[in-house]
This record gives structure tokens, C-alpha cells and sequence, in this order.
């Protein structure tokens, strides 16, 4: 009797990893600055080009950590890890508030780049196993979909809140938003504290030469992993080139603060419900379908956030943005089930650590890229991000899971 009731009890409490990782997420992910950061970064004496160049400290810092990190989740556990990693996001909040030069902000970089680390990988590893040892393999896709719509929960109001603290872009109104974003991320850790460790070890047997080995010849070795990666990399690379620089573009041809504020409404409100409810928009399409069609729509608008970059209209740039924006985001939740799915137990969070490190491989060329090309015309970094996805589209097909 009194082990089914401890049977019992552990179904309960995996039940609720799904909703503690999903305020731990929501908390960490709060980014009240985001509508303003590339403002706040000039405010503090930073130019286009350093922004560009802290990408470049990310990307640097993302490609020593990423497989140690996950290595140590799959060896360690998947919980200690995700609380180092809100550890060290804790952290980076601090260099925020005290950085004045790009040496601190580095500084300040480099611990988020780390904090990423631990927790990329070892987040859907947890959930993904969670499912498998409640039997509810099925669900993976609803559950990762709710997960990653966490990311846009707070951030529905958030870019509104920052929008009017920052009205004025004055210091103590950064300040205020920094030491916000500091407590919200500090109120993740007692859901860290709760969260229970799903038994992940189930299929040792497949092991056949080590988890970085096997997880490295998987990722290698199969086409659908290979294209899902670059496809989803390189197009996320390119929105992120975008974002950089958007607030500053877009404030120095009109568009108020205000504004963007309610622009990061719509595109975070959209964001949340589709990946909330990934599994009930056109279910009769296979997620490799809807990420070829995710994909055209953000070609389709960076295309037109280029070609209005160099004439005075403010809202076709707002609207192509947003359209952009959200096809990006929409695309996590599928591909994140496509990697999980195609991974082992024993080796997932490496296995997803390495298709991370796809991302540091393009980030560091594409940041220097990005930074060279801003120097000459804004523009011009939209027009390279627009021929990225157009290659995507080309030459990266998704394809199919078999």
C-alpha cells in the first residue's frame, strides 16, 4: 500500500513540473528593458557596432558552456542545472544596473550567455522526459507548446509597462526596470526548489559509446535533425540581427516609444496563444509543414521591412516587424518536438545542447557580418538578414520525421 501511495504521489508531483517550468519561464522572461535595450545600451554609451560585437561575447561564451552544461544536466540532473542557470541569469541583472562601458556589459553578457547554456537542452529534456514517465508521450508537442508560450505570458503587458516607465529614457527609469527584472527572476527559485527529477535513465541500453558521442553522432548522422537545425538556427540568427537594432531604427524614423510598446503587445499576445495552443491551429498539418510555411511568411515580411528601411513608412516597418516576429517564435514549439523526438533519454539535454551549438557556430560571422554592415547604412543589415531566409527557403528544406 505504501508504495503505491508513493507511486501516487510522484504522478502528482511530475504533474506540476509542467507548471513550474512554466512560471520559472514566465519569471525569467519577464524583460521588461526589451523594448527599449538597444536605446538603453547607446543611453550607457555603447555604440551600434558594440551591440552587435556583445552578440559576438554571447555567441563566444554560448560555444565553451553549451556542451559542458548539458553534459552535466544529463550526468548531474536536469533541476540542479536549471538552478545554476537561474543563478547566473540573477547575476546578469546586476552587471545591467552597474555597467557603463562595454567591458561591464561584457561581463554582464557573458554570465546571461551562460545562464542560457544550463538552461537550453536541460529544459526540454525535463519536460519532454516528464511526459515519457507519465506515459503521455503523446502530449509532448501541447506540453513544450505551453512551455514555450511562457516565454510571451508576462511579456503580453510587459513592453507597455516598460513603454511608459522608460517614457523619458532617463536613468532612473532603467534603473527601476532593471531592479523589476532582478526580483521577478529571483521569485523563480522556489519553483526551481519544487521541481521533481524524472527518471531519464530508462534507456541506457541504446547508450553504445557515451552520451557526448552518441548524442554527436545522432545529431550528425541524420538529415532530419541536420535541416531542422540549420533551418531553425539561421532564420532565428537573422530575427535576432533584426531585433538588435529595431528600437533604435524605428524611434529615429518616428515611431514612439509608446508605440512599440503596443506593437510588443501584439507580437507577444499572438506569440502566447499560439504556442499555447500549438496542437489547434491546422492539426491536419504535420509540423515539418507548418515550419516550411512559418518560414516563407518571415521571409515574406523581412523581405518588406527591408525594402520600407529605406523610404519614410513607419507602420510598413511596425506591421512587416511583427509579422516577422511572430513567425519566428511560432516555429520553437515544432521544432523543439521534431529534436526530442528524434533524441534518446539518456542523452537528450546534450542531444539538444548540440543542436545548439549550430547557433554559436553562425552567430559569431553573422554578428561581425551585422556589425561591419551597420556602419554603412542600417538598411543594409535588413537586406543581408533577408537573403539569409531566402536561402533557408531554398536550399534547407524541413523535412518530414521517419
Amino acid at each position: 500500500m505504501s508504495q503505491i501511495m508513493k507511486m501516487s504521489n510522484r504522478i502528482a508531483e511530475l504533474e506540476k513540473n509542467f507548471s513550474r517550468m512554466f512560471w520559472i519561464q514566465a519569471l525569467m522572461n519577464i524583460k521588461i528593458m526589451n523594448v527599449v535595450i538597444s536605446i538603453f545600451y547607446i543611453h550607457r554609451g555603447l555604440t551600434l557596432q558594440q551591440i552587435f560585437l556583445l552578440g559576438v561575447v554571447f555567441a563566444v561564451t554560448n560555444v565553451l558552456l553549451e556542451i559542458p552544461s548539458s553534459y552535466a544536466a544529463d550526468r548531474w540532473g536536469r533541476k540542479k542545472t536549471i538552478f545554476v542557470a537561474v543563478t547566473l541569469f540573477a547575476l546578469s541583472s546586476v552587471f545591467d544596473f552597474i555597467s557603463h562601458d562595454f567591458r561591464l556589459f561584457a561581463i554582464g553578457i557573458m554570465l546571461y550567455a551562460a545562464s542560457y547554456s544550463f538552461m537550453t537542452g536541460t529544459d526540454d529534456a525535463l519536460i519532454y522526459d516528464t511526459t515519457r514517465e507519465l506515459g503521455r508521450d503523446k502530449d509532448s508537442l501541447k506540453e513544450l507548446g505551453t512551455y514555450y508560450s511562457a516565454q510571451r505570458f508576462f511579456k503580453i503587458v510587459t513592453p507597455l509597462l516598460g513603454a511608459l516607465i522608460a517614457s523619458d529614457l532617463l536613468e532612473w527609469q532603467f534603473q527601476i526596470i532593471i531592479v523589476l527584472e532582478f526580483i521577478t527572476t529571483i521569485a523563480a527559485f522556489p519553483f526551481v526548489f519544487f521541481l521533481v527529477e524524472p527518471r531519464y535513465r530508462a534507456d541506457n541500453s541504446s547508450q553504445k559509446t557515451g552520451i557526448l558521442r552518441d548524442a554527436w553522432k545522432l545529431v550528425s548522422g541524420n538529415k532530419t535533425m541536420l535541416h531542422a537545425m540549420f533551418s531553425r538556427t539561421i532564420i532565428f540568427l537573422a530575427s535576432l540581427l533584426v531585433w538588435k537594432i529595431h528600437q533604435d531604427f524605428l524611434v529615429n524614423r518616428g515611431v514612439t516609444i509608446l508605440a512599440l510598446g503596443f506593437m510588443w503587445f501584439a507580437i507577444n499576445g499572438v506569440g502566447y496563444f499560439a504556442a499555447k495552443h500549438v496542437t489547434r491551429i491546422l492539426p491536419q498539418i504535420s509540423s515539418s509543414r507548418k515550419i516550411k510555411m512559418l518560414n516563407i511568411i518571415f521571409t515574406g515580411a523581412i523581405s518588406v521591412f527591408a525594402a520600407a528601411s529605406f523610404f519614410a513608412a513607419p507602420w510598413l516597418l511596425v506591421i512587416s516587424f511583427a509579422i516577422l516576429c511572430i513567425a519566428e517564435v511560432v516555429r520553437w514549439p515544432m521544432y523543439s518536438d521534431i529534436f526530442n523526438k528524434l533524441s534518446k533519454s539518456f542523452n537528450r539535454a546534450t542531444t539538444l545542447s548540440l543542436t545548439n551549438i549550430v547557433k554559436c557556430a553562425f552567430d559569431i560571422p553573422l554578428a561581425l557580418a551585422a556589425a561591419w554592415l551597420v556602419g554603412f547604412n542600417p538598411s543594409y543589415v535588413f537586406i543581408f538578414v533577408a537573403a539569409l531566409s531566402l536561402y533557408v527557403i531554398i536550399f534547407i528544406p524541413t523535412h518530414e520525421i521517419v
